[in-house]
């Protein structure tokens, strides 16, 4: 019987065999998300449960698939309470089964923002924060270093720099980034840390909410990293501000200047540059609006 949770045995692959799942990966129903490669969608059983699989089909997809397999079991045994349970696992570990958080049963995943679901994600983002990673843990090496820095980048190169200023005064914001330069020169002062366990990649689409019970899951653990609470609390912030909802005054205190000033760089640089043979075009225009929003709100915050 396809999804045999209550009888099957727990175990490192799960507690749905993946071989009872195989034969029905062509009977996905496909959901939006997501920026690779990676094939998403749902799948129900005969008893009426819905599971959500991932699986990779590139190389590159196929590594990251891998990652989040081995994230989601740490946090498992460390019984870190927001992620969703983990159904299934291939035997190379390239594809996985979920619990499904679906609307159906109340899951949000649209990029309305509450002060209750703000304040659930820091909650799972605290909790995150505190687990301990042995060392050396390779599951959890950096990720984003000092040569991230997208505002040297941009100052190396004149061609994205005059692609972020035409995309800035085509929305009367060119006044933003009027001396590169200076920016290239505040970012190189930066020092990234790397000692919290961070999700990094934190929005809307990333972190379901469910209202009538308060809860918050995380989801997408491919840039998770022994890394800077700083960064991802300024990009996260970003991201929200970034869809109409204001995060001053309340969670100024989440907030470092420098780390928004840097993340900025990060997304500006990226927005300048052509999308990949297939990816979503649209997702340059949020980095810019989420760059944008990053650099307003350093601008905002007194040193």
């Amino acid at each position: 019987m396809l999804f045999q949770t209550t009888q099957a045995k727990p175990s490192d692959r799960g507690n749905i065999p993946w071989e009872a799942l195989e034969p029905f990966l062509n009977n996905l129903i496909s959901v939006e998300g997501g920026y690779s490669d990676a094939k998403r969608g749902l799948l129900t059983g005969v008893d009426n449960t819905t599971i959500f699989i991932k699986y990779g089909t590139s190389e590159s997809s196929k590594k990251w698939a891998k990652k989040e397999v081995e994230v989601y079991k740490f946090l498992t045994e460390r019984n870190f309470p927001y992620i969703p349970r983990l159904l299934a696992v291939s035997p190379d570990e390239t594809a996985f089964a979920l619990e499904a958080l679906t609307p159906g049963i109340g899951w949000d995943w649209s990029d309305t923002w509450t002060e209750a679901r703000l304040d659930q994600t820091f909650a799972a983002l605290d909790a995150l924060t505190v687990i301990e990673c042995p060392a050396p843990l390779s599951l959890f090496q950096p990720i984003l270093t000092a040569d991230d820095d997208g505002w040297a980048e941009l100052l190396k190169y004149k061609e994205l720099q005059t692609n972020l200023a035409q995309k800035l005064a085509r929305l009367s914001l060119e006044h933003l980034t009027e001396d590169v330069r200076v920016h290239a020169t505040r970012s190189a002062q930066f020092t990234i840390r790397h000692d919290s366990l961070v999700h990094n990649d934190v929005r809307c689409d990333n972190c379901p909410w469910r209202a009538n019970t308060n809860e918050i899951k995380l989801v997408d653990w491919n840039w998770a990293e022994l890394g800077d609470r700083r960064i991802e609390s300024a990009a996260m912030l970003a991201h929200v501000q970034a869809t109409g909802y204001q995060v001053l005054p309340k969670y100024k205190s989440r907030l470092d200047r420098e780390a928004l000033h840097w993340v900025a760089g990060v997304w500006f640089a990226a927005a300048c540059k052509p999308i990949w043979h297939g990816g979503p075009a649209h997702l340059r225009d949020i980095q810019l609006r989420a760059g944008i929003a990053a650099l307003t709100l350093s601008n905002t915050l007194t040193s």
